[in-house]
């Protein structure tokens, strides 16, 4: 289950972004909306690599 909301800030990348967006839970492979904090572009990424990316963060 994801701990990300819209609204929150993000690494993603190396680059903070805002969370715009997520896809409904039925929808395989779950996506999220970003908008890049500094350039306001707009990209999609899967659920699942931004959570591996934000574990991998916070674990050290």
């Amino acid at each position: 289950m994801s701990d990300i909301h819209v609204g929150d800030d993000v690494t993603f990348h190396g680059h903070v972004f805002n969370v715009r967006g997520l896809s409904p839970m039925s929808a395989t492979p779950r996506r999220v909306l970003l908008e890049n904090r500094e350039t306001g572009e707009t990209i999609e990424a899967p659920l699942d690599e931004l959570e591996a990316e934000l574990r991998d963060e916070s674990a050290g």
